[in-house]
């Protein structure tokens, strides 16, 4: 089970309090005891109450509009592609990729300049999405051991049937051979699982490869997978563990039916060993299965 150096952060911008019930009421059930941190960006104050009498701790960070991006880096991005990949100014770069990366790939800085301050406050860490996770147990209750913990989609999901990933690999990173990987089973980016420094060292190189990107005018949200898999299938994360989806901790439901989903006698979503799955991701995609997972929320779910 959970303990309180364990850590879950999620980034959000211009939800309010309901968008964020389902996760935090959830989680909350599960007798989660560690820390839950939400970055928010303009999120109204009476949210940010409600949040906080929950046990939610909130930090906000500021908006950056696309246009100030279209503007100032994506003309320019040769260049500053030249700068981030130099070795000097890491304070003055990080502040510069806070303007210059949409929030997809800015919530990795946001994350890892958080964790380098806290380092010391925690042993283990989930990244996760929040508006399409919904959690059935305790998210540290399978116990993960030390290292990076990524999840892998349905086998049928692999590299080349992700555009996103496609378009990483083949024109992001011509430099790499794309046959080599587009067989591969993508890993979804939306939940990831490690110990506080393997964390750390993932971050570090989310953010540092984005900032390679031959041309950030062509990234769109959700791209972060892409680096994500590049990292996996170029070898370039030490200490990673690659879980099957349906047979670990967390079930990703973007490619399924209802029909395919197991439930046990009280209603849980179990995996193919029947155990009980913590986290459930994009189960929104299904009307049926949200109909299902927010129902069992009944009148126990969060009021403002």
């Amino acid at each position: 089970m959970s303990e309180k150096r364990d850590l879950v952060l999620t980034t959000v911008q211009g939800v309010d309090f309901d968008y964020l019930a389902p996760f935090v009421s959830s989680l909350k059930r599960t007798g989660f005891r560690g820390r839950l941190v939400v970055f928010a960006s303009a999120m109204k104050g009476d949210a940010v109450s409600q949040l906080e009498r929950h046990g939610v701790t909130v930090v906000s960070f500021p908006f950056i509009s696309k246009r100030l991006r279209e503007f100032f880096f994506w003309p320019f991005w040769p260049f500053w592609r030249r700068l981030f990949a130099l070795n000097a100014f890491p304070e003055f770069k990080e502040k510069l990729a806070h303007v210059a990366l949409p929030l997809f790939y800015r919530r990795h800085l946001i994350y890892l300049q958080y964790l380098r301050a806290h380092r010391l406050e925690y042993d283990r860490v989930f990244l996760t999405d929040a508006r399409d996770v919904f959690f059935q147990a305790d998210p540290f209750s399978w116990n993960p051991p030390p290292g990076l913990h990524l999840f892998l989609l349905d086998s049928s999901h692999t590299v080349q049937a992700s555009q996103l990933d496609v378009n990483w690999t083949k024109n992001q990173f011509g430099r790499t051979d794309a046959s080599r990987h587009l067989d591969k089973i993508a890993s979804c980016a939306g939940t990831t699982f490690g110990d506080t420094e393997e964390v750390i060292t993932y971050l570090t190189k989310m953010i540092a490869t984005s900032l390679g990107a031959k041309n950030l005018r062509r990234v769109t949200g959700g791209d972060d997978q892409g680096v994500h898999n590049y990292l996996i299938y170029e070898n370039l994360l030490p200490v990673v563990t690659l879980h099957p989806n349906r047979r670990s901790a967390v079930l990703t439901t973007t490619t399924m039916t209802m029909s395919e989903i197991p439930l046990n006698a009280a209603g849980l979503i179990t995996s193919e060993s029947g155990e009980v799955i913590p986290v459930i991701h994009q189960y929104d995609r299904l009307p049926e299965l949200k109909q299902h997972l927010l129902g069992r929320l009944n009148d126990t779910g969060l009021k403002g």
